[in-house]
């Protein structure tokens, strides 16, 4: 799945650079040898060979996951219920993990099928600059659908988060503590949802067209990260829970 999808994106891309290059191939900005790589048969080797690479140096680190996922297809209830999520315990030795795996397997193959693209695009704009960079990265539908989907797999990933708060050792015991319960967890709700609209907002960035959308996107999630689960939890602890932990923590 992880070259299947990284293989497809760079053909996908390629073939839309394809005619910015033979164009700049006969205005004389690039060598034949570039133009050529960039047409048919040879490009597509070349991004099979870059996709079987990925995928291999992926692979090598994720072969531990097997016995992760025959535990999620063998999983089974111990009718004990957790009180903060009402979330059976088998849940969480059981299929949390297999969930845990498979976000980071999903993240893992958008990034760098992402990196990959973009770095694709750069080349073929070298001459351009930075700024230009921004410009037509942020008008290609193909990247700012990588985009939107690696924030909606992130929306989910926030929501997993909230799960692994059960083993929280931030409280005078362990699990989920006061700060966790009335900070932190209502922080990663706003964060789900947030990140849900702004991955929303970005595909419809095809209609609306605003160069500046995906700064403004990543710059929004990224200070909301830092209010909702840096400062927000770090205030509540210092001055609700520190002065009398112990009468919180009960």
């Amino acid at each position: 799945m992880f070259f299947i999808f990284v293989y497809f994106n760079l053909v996908f891309a390629g073939r839309r650079l394809s005619s910015v290059l033979s164009f700049k191939n006969r205005a004389g900005l690039i060598n034949d040898f570039l133009s050529k790589l960039m047409k048919g048969r040879s490009i597509k080797l070349f991004f099979l060979g870059i996709s079987l690479v990925v995928a291999i140096i992926f692979t090598s680190f994720t072969s531990s996951y097997w016995l992760t996922v025959q535990r999620y297809l063998h999983s089974f209830k111990f009718d004990v219920v957790e009180p903060l999520f009402n979330k059976d315990v088998g849940f969480y030795m059981f299929k949390l993990p297999f969930l845990e795996g498979a976000y980071q397997f999903a993240m893992t193959m958008i990034i760098v099928t992402l990196v990959l693209v973009v770095i694709l695009y750069i080349v073929t704009f070298v001459e351009k600059g930075l700024k230009a960079w921004i410009n037509i990265l942020a008008q290609e539908k193909q990247v700012i659908t990588l985009l939107a989907l690696l924030l909606a797999v992130r929306a989910y990933g926030y929501r997993l988060s909230m799960y692994n708060l059960v083993y929280s050792p931030r409280g005078v015991a362990f699990g989920a503590s006061y700060t966790d319960v009335h900070a932190v967890i209502p922080g990663l709700k706003v964060m789900t949802i947030l990140v849900a609209i702004l991955a929303a907002l970005l595909m419809a960035n095809f209609i609306m067209k605003r160069p500046r959308m995906i700064l403004w996107t990543l710059s929004a999630m990224i200070i909301a990260s830092i209010v909702l689960q840096g400062i927000y939890p770090s205030l509540i602890q210092q001055l609700q829970v520190a002065p009398n932990e112990f009468v919180k923590e009960e």
